[in-house]
């Protein structure tokens, strides 16, 4: 049976994707995956820039397609703007966002599994020495919610970081924010699992 999946997010989800084409998928992650997820409908629903209050004002989108999995990817730009132009959103903040969203959610979907990604920085070119320890907050809060809901949550950071020990930052960011191919690629390879573990459950 085909299932709908979802990405909702920022520019890492975004990927360049055309917004004005509900089936254009960008050039990240969520089109590598539409390629491994052959029979099921992709929808990129990623927009640059966005923050978690941002997503909150989005539900009604995420609402209308009624997607079966939903995967979500943000909050580095909560910290990054916060410390590059002080536009903040304190982690109190975050906090609410994310359980508005997770709650809506589970209202208005009963039946559609959410999937919480971390958000994640290498400490090169954005990168602000402030910004690790909001970053390290957001990620905990997303960790504590997602054993709240019984919901799979994706360590991106961590996952990244373990990256680096065999391959050299620049090859898997531009920035230390936005990936590169083959930073796309490590996201992809986390998220396949879950999503087809989701798939399976949904089959039995």
């Amino acid at each position: 049976m085909t299932k709908t999946i979802l990405f909702f997010g920022d520019s890492i989800t975004d990927a360049n994707r055309d917004r004005n084409d509900l089936l254009s998928l960008g050039s990240g992650y969520v089109n590598m995956l539409s390629h491994r997820l052959e029979g099921h409908k992709v929808i990129n629903l990623g927009i640059s820039g966005n923050r978690t209050h941002d997503l909150v004002s989005r539900l009604h989108e995420v609402v209308h397609e009624s997607p079966d999995i939903i995967s979500i990817l943000i909050g580095i730009n909560d910290v990054w703007h916060k410390h590059e132009w002080q536009i903040e959103t304190n982690t109190n903040e975050f906090k609410c966002h994310m359980t508005t969203i997770l709650d809506a959610l589970k209202a208005s979907l009963q039946k559609a599994h959410v999937i919480l990604v971390s958000p994640f920085i290498l400490p090169m070119g954005a990168y602000l020495p402030g910004m690790r320890p909001d970053l390290d907050e957001e990620i905990r809060i997303l960790s504590d919610l997602s054993t709240r809901y019984q919901i799979p949550f994706v360590p991106l950071d961590s996952v990244f970081f373990e990256a680096m020990r065999t391959t050299p930052m620049e090859a898997l960011t531009f920035d230390g924010v936005h990936p590169t191919e083959l930073g796309h690629k490590v996201i992809a390879d986390q998220l396949e699992p879950v999503i087809k573990d989701l798939l399976l459950d949904d089959c039995h």
